[in-house]
């Protein structure tokens, strides 16, 4: 066998070996208790921004969770201090998630939603709705918000940075 036949032998074997390990780590749907602990997590989320409680949000990310949100990238800390210069700017942010659709391999997850909500300034309240999804991590039996992206749907008004 020449070594170009070797070389050939090795790489499809190495391919054969990557496709059988990515079938048998398949994302499956979410088990009913997965998904009801996932959304959870996330829902956890939505709450401690809107209360400004950075314990709670704590309780639900990973040290190192970041979210894409409205042009940004943000840590847990300066999406904690954006919610807070917009709370005191008269802004109010209620959110809602809608149509979770949750999948788990292993000790990972993904969530992907539409977040239907409102902003309120004042009197004035607006429609909004957002897509999302989070990245997830299983520790210690938990679930962990490692990553998050928000994508305002077109239409929507902006909230200032």
């Amino acid at each position: 066998m020449t070594r170009r036949h070797t070389t050939a032998s090795i790489s499809a074997l190495l391919v054969m070996f990557v496709l059988t390990s990515t079938l048998r780590l398949k994302a499956q749907k979410a088990t009913a208790v997965d998904e009801r602990s996932i959304t959870d997590v996330v829902r956890t989320l939505l709450v401690a921004l809107r209360n400004e409680d950075q314990t709670e949000l704590n309780s639900v990310v990973t040290q190192d969770f970041y979210i894409f949100d409205n042009g940004s990238r943000f840590d847990k800390d300066s999406v904690m201090a954006f919610m807070k210069r917009l709370h005191a700017s008269g802004k109010q942010i209620e959110w809602n998630i809608t149509e979770p659709d949750v999948h788990v391999v292993g000790d990972v997850a993904w969530i992907a939603y539409l977040n239907k909500g409102t902003i309120t300034t004042g009197q004035i309240k607006s429609d909004q709705s957002w897509l999302e999804s989070g990245f997830l991590e299983r520790k210690s039996g938990k679930w962990q918000l490692e990553f998050m992206q928000s994508t305002r749907i077109p239409g929507s008004v902006g909230v200032p940075k």
